[in-house]
This record gives structure tokens, sequence and C-alpha cells, in this order.
């Protein structure tokens, strides 16, 4: 397998290289020259000289190498430092304290021995305290942000968008179910409790699989295969159906396209065809392992820093295949074809001697689950390690810093791919998120309920293992004398064998050979008083107390009714701030998701939607969302629920004070109800509040014969409505509540 796939490059440089020759002798061979090339195979809008391409990669790989020193990466991908004696200073990295996190979160202890020594040499149990709360922290995030189905919405920002809102929801509900981007916000959820952040890139991914098979095949009279609109094959299994043409002539359209005619007399002839299989396509929300990712710690945010990467493991038959996908250019110029086929060639050739051992974290076997590689299927697959950076850099000396994203081959120090951040991605920016529990002030990451407990559990953890030890064998001191033994005479150094047959000589007793004296713990009240202390202290100030843990923890007021919902009540005030400092990051990820979505669609999209019990066909077009990056916003359901309740109920105290006003005030004051309508979300304001024309009066007599100005007609005090309410008009006083008169 491994011979042939780099057979495979070899015959693709070899292709290549014909290619080169072909162009070196060609007509443009004196343009051509044989000049040194650039490197990177794959031209973009960014272009750059040898030199400028060199220094762009020597920067580049100079800053990634001092970060991943910086953030302890070139420690921690060592499987075997856990179990170093000497590897404490692992796990005061950035990254090594993430591992201790993750393994606490873990309940594995194993490494305490090795590197901590002392009493867990002896006695290595840990109390789940932490792993309990966080698991709670957790479940709670993940039944507040992902608990409703659907789990997100896409609101209009004018009343003209509406249905194309709607629409686009439905579609990026179907899309997202598909590709299982709640999963990955659940486990994004899960990591940024337990390491402190979880770092999420937002892509378009497309997932094809090519295959031939045999199939009848519609041809025309020369026996050409007919294409559809689609460039793709119309065989037997296509349905046509009835149409007229521009004169009413019936004619039968081909169902899939509506625009390819059958023929008068349709001809399929069996052939072998190609065919290419799109598995899955659209955006996906990947979280990004955290020894995969470098950042400088002193940066505030991902966007802010001068330099982030992802690295990662890419198979060198994707190169191969990539190069085949972008094939050559109608634009490009022989010069620039040269080049991009001797750099096509140098990549792949370099790539073949890749061996397929994994070469970052995520790949890496994770020794302490029992993995291990296969060491006959290291060279099967080989992959070489890319990182994708993300840098703030002049490279091509015109004064002017640009956001960059390089494609770095990391052990051959080569450009593969460079190119304008904003030609990347779909909004300009880079595809990183930082979901955080607890933002460490002016710095891009956070502090996760681990790394907020584990001073606490680290006590805790001591106290259990003194009072095992204290109770075990390992507490007590064992006094023998082999000599009063026959077999001790024989052998001075005989050991003690519990379950062993031992003769005793004569003259010694069975307590003279052997005693026991237990070592006294003075203070084994004082620790059990003590793990208590501190596991009701790591409970409350978690926020996720329940009348379990306080039963454990010694505390009465569990058994009460009033102490649970004070308990409940407490629990949800602190819980609010984890809430509050995850929600901007989860709502960016979902208008990051919807933007690509939106971004790639090239052509009509028809989908089936559940709605209730109501199946429906729906179907939605590049036209209708040209703009509407700019006019959709996105808000979590649970969070838009809860805000849409409060927001309606006080839109609904304006409504029912405007139309008890006088016409003539209705007329006054109707723009100012308008706007505080609006501040409330109502996007439909101006159809809500239409004040009515005051009716005429003659001397301040209305129609009725009533004095202007009494009650019930123009000019009076407004009736009561449900207790008399006093609702500033203001447009920047609507968002309180109606206060009392």
């Amino acid at each position: 397998m491994a011979e042939n796939q780099v057979d495979n490059l070899v015959k693709k440089a070899e292709e290549l290289e014909k290619a080169l020759d072909s162009a070196r002798s060609g007509p443009n061979a004196r343009a051509l020259g044989g000049g040194s090339p650039t490197a990177v195979a794959f031209p973009t809008a960014y272009k750059l000289t040898e030199e400028q391409e060199k220094e762009l990669v020597r920067h580049a790989s100079e800053r990634l190498r001092k970060l991943e020193v910086e953030m302890g990466r070139s420690i921690v991908r060592n499987t075997a430092y856990n179990t170093n004696p000497t590897s404490l200073m692992a796990f005061e990295t950035f990254l090594g304290r993430r591992q201790i996190y993750e393994w606490v979160y873990e309940n594995n202890v194993s490494w305490r021995p090795a590197v901590m020594g002392g009493i867990f040499e002896q006695s290595n149990l840990i109390v789940p305290v932490t792993r309990r709360i966080v698991r709670q922290m957790i479940a709670k995030a993940q039944k507040y942000f992902l608990g409703t189905d659907p789990w997100f919405s896409a609101l209009p920002e004018g009343a003209a968008d509406r249905d194309i809102a709607d629409k686009v929801e439905r579609y990026a509900r179907y899309k997202f179910n598909r590709l299982g981007v709640k999963d990955a916000m659940a486990m994004a959820l899960q990591l940024a409790f337990v390491r402190g952040e979880c770092v999420i890139k937002t892509t378009h991914v497309k997932k094809e699989q090519v295959y031939q098979r045999n199939a009848k095949v519609l041809v025309d009279l020369n026996g050409q295969p007919i294409l559809a609109t689609d460039g793709d094959f119309i065989t037997d299994k296509d349905s046509f159906v009835p149409a007229q043409n521009e004169i009413g002539e019936p004619i039968m359209l081909l169902r899939r396209d509506m625009a390819t005619i059958q023929p008068p007399v349709p001809v399929f002839i069996e052939q072998t065809i190609s065919r290419r299989a799109i598995i899955s396509e659209g955006p996906t929300a990947e979280p990004v392992y955290y020894q995969d990712f470098i950042c400088p710690l002193n940066a505030t945010s991902v966007d802010d820093a001068d330099f982030v990467a992802h690295l990662y493991d890419a198979p060198i038959m994707e190169l191969a295949d990539l190069y085949n996908k972008k094939g050559s250019k109608s634009e490009e110029t022989p010069e620039e074809e040269m080049l991009r086929i001797q750099a096509a060639i140098d990549q792949i050739r370099l790539s073949a001697t890749e061996s397929g051992i994994p070469k970052t974290g995520a790949k890496q076997a994770r020794t302490e689950r029992g993995e291990a590689y296969e060491p006959n299927n290291t060279f099967n697959n080989p992959t070489m390690e890319i990182a994708e950076c993300y840098l703030r850099y002049d490279a091509n000396g015109d004064g002017i810093t640009e956001e960059i994203m390089l494609l770095l081959d990391v052990r051959n120090q080569r450009a593969i791919f460079y190119e304008y951040v904003a030609n990347v991605t779909s909004d300009g920016r880079r595809p990183f998120t930082v979901v955080r529990v607890n933002p460490v002030d002016g710095r891009w990451y956070g502090m996760g309920g681990v790394e907020q407990f584990k001073t606490s559990q680290d006590f805790m953890d001591l106290t259990i293992n003194r009072l095992n030890f204290s109770q075990s064998s390992s507490g007590r001191v064992t006094f023998w004398r082999p000599d009063a033994t026959f077999e001790g005479s024989a052998n001075p150094n005989l050991i003690l064998n519990s379950g062993g047959t031992y003769t005793l000589r004569p003259g010694f007793a069975a307590a003279d050979a052997l005693t026991y004296v237990a070592l006294p713990e003075s203070k084994e009240k004082d620790l059990n008083f003590m793990l208590e202390y501190f596991t009701q202290l790591v409970q409350l100030e978690s926020g996720v107390m329940t009348g379990g843990d306080q039963e454990f923890s010694g505390l009465p007021s569990s058994k009460l009714a009033t102490g649970i919902r004070s308990i409940d009540q407490a629990g949800n005030e602190m819980f609010s701030q984890y809430l509050m400092s995850l929600e901007p990051a989860l709502s960016q990820v979902v208008n990051r998701l919807v933007l690509i979505l939106l971004d790639n669609m090239n052509k009509k999209e028809m989908f089936n939607y559940l709605e209730g019990d109501a199946l429906q066909l729906v179907t939605i077009t590049p036209e209708e969302i040209a703009d509407i990056n700019i006019n959709i916003r996105l808000l979590l359901t649970r969070y838009h629920g809860e805000q849409q309740l409060q927001s309606n109920a006080q839109a609904a105290g304006l409504v029912t004070q405007f139309y008890g006003l006088p016409p003539e005030v209705q007329q006054k004051v109707a723009l100012f109800y308008n706007q505080s309508l609006k501040a409330l979300g109502i996007v439909d304001a101006e159809s809500i509040i239409q004040p009515f024309a005051p009716p005429p009066t003659q001397n301040g007599i209305t129609p009725d014969g009533r004095v202007f100005g009494q009650a019930g007609s123009p000019g009076s005090p407004p009736p009561s409505v449900g207790g008399t309410k006093s609702v500033p008009v203001d447009a920047g006083l609507a968002g309180g509540n109606p206060t009392p008169a």
C-alpha cells in the first residue's frame, strides 16, 4: 500500500516534469529561460518574489518555533513525559497545566506518584468532587444553550426580510443537523469548562468520493453523451417532465435542471462513467485540539495576535488531489505555469519521503488510554505536518501590513499556499473563535472549572490519602525476629511472607517473633472535618449545589423546602456569570457558520423541513440571499425566547396605553411609541401604532353631544386599564419595565 502511494506520487511528478520540459522547449522557451522559481505550488492574488516568499517562510517558521516553546508544546508532545520525575516543569507551562486539568476531570492520577511523590507513592486516591461539579456545570450550560430544538434563530433586521430570514433559518437548521454542528458546540462547552477555553475553527468542507460505474447514458446522433446544465451525464434513471417551448409546442424537460430538452428519440448507450459522490458539504465547527493551536499568551484575542497557527496532519495524497483540482488557469502566463508546475514537483517529491507516524497532538497515541502506534502501519498513509498560519506581516514590501494566511510545510519549511485572509474566509477574519469560561483580563484564554477548584481538590486528595494511609497496613510498623523460628535460624535474612508457615524455636512465643505497632493518628477527626469543609466551599463557589450536595456536606438546610429554593436561586445567580461569558462566543460561531453557508451557495437548494407534523419542501436560491449577511441577526433560541417574552410584555403595555390616549394626543406621540417598540425589537411598529383621526367639533362640542375633555371624548384623561401605569415614551427609556404611577 505504501509503495503504491509513493509510486503514484513519483508518477505524478514525472507527468509534471514532462509538462515542464514541454513548456521549456516550446515557443516561450526564451521567455521562460529556466530561472529560479518561487516555492509555492498554488499561486493566488497575493504575489511575492522568491526572496519575499523565503522571508515570509523564515519569519513564520521562527515565530512558530518560539511560540511552541512559550506555550510548552515542545514538552507536552512527548508522550512519556507524564511518568518522568523531572517533568514537573512541564506542568508549569500553559499547555502542561491544561493537560493536568484534563486528567483531573477524567480522575486520572496515575502520574502523581512519579511526578509528585510523597504520600501519593503510598496512597493515590482522588476525591471526585471537581469532576462532579464540572460535569454539572457542563450539563447546565449545554441545557441552557442547546437544550431546545431548534437551538438558534435567524431574526430579520427589517420587515421586508422576514420571509427570507425564515428560509435561511430553516436551511441552516437542515444543514447544521446533517453536519453535526450541535454536537460540536456541546463538545466545545465541555472542553471550555475543563481546560478554560476551547478554540472553534469554522470552515467550509466538502467530502467527496470518486468512483466509476456502468450506466446507460443519453447520447446524440453522433454517439456523444448529452450533458445536463450541471455538466453531468443524463442516465436512464433520470426523469423528464412535460413542458412547452417559447412557441407553445410540447417538450420534455429534465426534472433535475428544468432546462435540458429531451431529444425526440432518446438513445441510451451503456458506458463506464466516472462519478463524484458528495458525501457531505457545508460549514463545520471543529474544536481545535489544544496542543495544536499556537497563539501568543499575551495577546488579547486571536484576531489581535500578530501570529496564530493551527497544526494538523495532512495526507500526502490530498496535496496531489489539491493540485489536480486547481489545475491550470486560463489566465496564467507560460512563466507562471512553469513555476507552478516546478513547485508542485518539488513539493510532492519532498513529501513522498514522509511516513504515516502522527506529527501533531490530535493524532498522537494517548498512552494513558492504552493507545499505541501500529508499527506496521506507519507508512501506509504518509502524512505531512501542516501549519495553517494567520499572521500580520508586510511580506511584499509595499509598506502596508497585510493579514496573510499561509499553509506551511513544517518539516521542509516550504510555503504550499498563501493568500490574503479576506480572500480565504467569508467574513474576512481569522476562522477561530475562543469559547472560554471566566475570561482572563487582557488575555485570549480563560479559567475553567477544574483550574478554579484545583487548589481545593489537591487539599482534599492529600487529606483522603493521609486518612487512607493511616488506616491501612502502611500505617503500622512490623517487628520481625527471624531467629525465633527454625526457618529464620537457617536463613537470618528470611523475609516475612503473609500466609507462610513458620516453626517457633523452643522458648519463643509468637509475640516474640512478630509484633505490630500502629502509628498514632491524633488528627483523624480534624482531617474529616476539613474534608467536609472544603467540599462544602467548592460546592458553594461553583453555583451548582443541590440538596444532595448539601446533605453530603452536613448542612441541614437541604432538608427544608425553603433551603432547597434558596440553593437553587443562589446557584442560578452565580452560574449566570459563566453563561454571560459563553454566550457572545457561541453566537459568533453560529453567525459565522450561517455566513459560510450562504457564501458558498452557488445553486438552487431544495430540502425537506419538518415543522410539527407537517413535512414541507423548501427552496432557496443564491439570488435570494445575495445580501443576507447584512440583514440577518442570530441569537441563541433559549436566550432569544426569554428576551422575547420580556419584550412582548413591555410592548403590550405600551400599545395598550397608546390606544387609551385621546386621538389628538395619539397624533402627537405616535412617533415616540414607534421608537419605543422598535427599541424592544418589534420590527413592524408602524403597522401597530396607527393613531385614530380626531372627530370634528363645533364650539368645543363633539358629535355625540359631549364637551371636549369629558371622559370618553377627545382631550379626556386615558382610561385605567388593569391598574394605572405610567410608561415612558422616550425611546431611550423604553427598555425599562412600566412603573406604578
